[in-house]
């Protein structure tokens, strides 16, 4: 054989080694019944909505049985949710300095919008109601819950257990039917700010907040800016469905553009945002399946009231609003300000974000890095009220596990040393002067905080699996998961393609050199 030859065969086997490359990592995706044995079998197309309601107002699931050590461990241990908090922040300097120290050498730099994404898809997944009628102490509050046929009580989810854009759309008919418009366009609600001429969701002045699918999206300008963002992108799919099928009536054009704009937070969720968090790694094992009709779909208590708050840690103590034309940091607003002022009842004519507008916000927190994650949160969130004594009493109120019993049961064999937690020297004195001995328990919501990063996550080994395993849950058992629901099978690669980033440049005026291709990342 010739030179040239053995050239061309060599080019071809390359070649044939990158092809087989693209497909393992498309098919991983998109893929699924190549390998996957199971598939949803949708017969009616019109019902998704019923679909996503089945588990609405259901108990959350467990991975273990209700935890009954909290009910004295304030007087046996002295570890109350309050002293706990006060003792994450006492060594506070030296804390910082050792944490970057792992962060730079662990962890892959994140952006506010990591937090601010995982804020927005909680909302999606977890909505609970306050019981009233259980005393507690000041400033907190017991979850509304069912009493199970062994008296236990669970607490209940006023959400799906999917992915289903419910910030956007409320997850009932009634709600939906009053944030679409009724002139047959198939669009959602918007009112128009006289200052910047934007699109943004209608006001309800009575309640000095934003109308939405959810009640918790005027929270801060950056979640607001977000849900206006997929309001835009609804509307945006509306008018170019409008032109390629001018015979679809506003019913059609509506729930086809709410199939689209699911998929894409699906898409964004799964491709972009996990692996910034857990890395590709954890994720690996877990490909898609259809697996709904051999499970139960659900989100798990150890998740909602704990692990799955992790992204608290994160928050900064300011935002900041970047001029959308020069990319110039112009509004810095401290983050306590930011949260409390859709709350003054200043009205909506009065607010920042009428009069800024949504691109500046949003292209301030792809840009501005979220802080490390640490024991001691930001003192935005410590100041008005004690958002980690808050976490670790929604824990005993829910009577989730110990860190320790559920490092147990996932690894099956018991933690014997607090150095397998974590090789930070403060946190090891942290934990060691504050929860004592390694049989005393401690709060998983605290475990979450101090446990060393693990591997490329963010996050400690437990709190990877928790999130890896929840979200494996949330798409394997959703019948219309954008993978296999056949709704979306004209769009699916260009929705399989889309990432935040061209979503942002689309429904703002940032000029889109400005906005990063991985807006997760900084």
């Amino acid at each position: 054989m010739t030179t040239s030859h053995h050239a061309f065969a060599a080019l071809a086997i390359i070649s044939l080694g990158v092809i087989i490359v693209v497909v393992i990592i498309a098919g991983s995706h998109t893929d699924h019944q190549s390998w996957c044995d199971s598939t949803p079998h949708n017969t009616n197309k019109n019902k998704h909505r019923d679909v996503y309601k089945l588990a609405d107002g259901q108990p959350f699931s467990r991975l273990l049985t209700p935890y009954k050590e909290w009910a004295y461990s304030d007087h046996q241990y002295g570890h109350t949710p309050t002293s706990l908090a006060e003792s994450l922040c006492k060594p506070l300097s030296y804390m910082d300095v050792q944490h970057t120290f792992h962060y730079k050498r662990y962890q892959n730099k994140l952006s506010n919008m990591a937090w601010v994404w995982g804020q927005f898809v909680d909302h999606i997944l977890i909505l609970t109601d306050k019981d009233q009628s259980l005393p507690w102490p000041p400033g907190t509050h017991r979850t509304k819950a069912s009493v199970d046929k062994n008296g236990q009580r669970q607490q209940l989810n006023q959400r799906s257990p999917y992915l289903d854009a419910a910030t956007i759309y409320g997850d009932d008919y009634h709600t939906i039917h009053h944030l679409r418009t009724k002139d047959g366009s198939g669009k959602l609600k918007t009112t128009k700010s006289p200052y910047t001429h934007e699109d943004m969701p209608p006001f309800n002045e009575a309640r000095s907040e934003y109308k939405t699918g959810d009640p918790r999206s005027s929270e801060h300008y950056v979640l607001t800016s977000l849900h206006t963002l997929w309001i835009r992108e609804h509307n945006y799919w509306t008018d170019l469905l409008h032109k390629k099928h001018p015979t679809w009536n506003g019913d059609k054009l509506f729930w086809t553009s709410m199939d689209i704009v699911i998929s894409e937070i699906q898409s964004i969720t799964y491709q972009e945002w996990l692996p910034a968090i857990l890395g590709s790694e954890s994720l690996w094992n877990r490909l898609a399946c259809y697996r709904g009709d051999k499970m139960y779909a659900s989100i798990r208590n150890e998740y909602a009231g704990a692990v799955g708050r992790f992204g608290h840690a994160m928050v900064t103590n300011t935002l900041v609003y970047r001029d959308t034309k020069t990319n110039q940091l112009t509004l810095t607003k401290d983050l306590l300000e930011a949260f409390m002022e859709p709350h003054l009842g200043q009205g909506v004519e009065n607010g920042t974000l009428w009069h800024t507008g949504i691109g500046g916000w949003l292209l301030g927190s792809c840009i501005q890095p979220a802080r490390a994650r640490q024991p001691c949160i930001v003192e935005a969130l410590r100041g008005h009220f004690d958002l980690s004594a808050i976490n670790m009493a929604r824990g005993r109120d829910h009577e989730l596990p110990s860190f320790q019993e559920t490092w147990l049961h996932i690894y099956e064999k018991p933690l014997t040393n607090w150095g397998q937690v974590t090789d930070n020297e403060e946190h090891l004195h942290l934990l060691r002067d504050t929860i004592g001995h390694i049989g005393y328990p401690m709060d998983l919501w605290m475990g979450t905080l101090l446990e060393k990063p693990y591997r490329q996550s963010i996050l400690g080994k437990l709190a990877t699996e928790i999130v890896a395993e929840q979200f494996a849950h949330i798409r394997d058992t959703d019948p219309y998961f954008y993978l296999w629901n056949d709704d979306i099978l004209v769009w699916r690669d260009e929705i399989h393609m889309t990432r935040l980033s061209e979503i942002i440049r689309r429904n703002t005026d940032i000029d889109s050199w400005f906005v990063p291709p991985d807006v997760f990342r900084v």
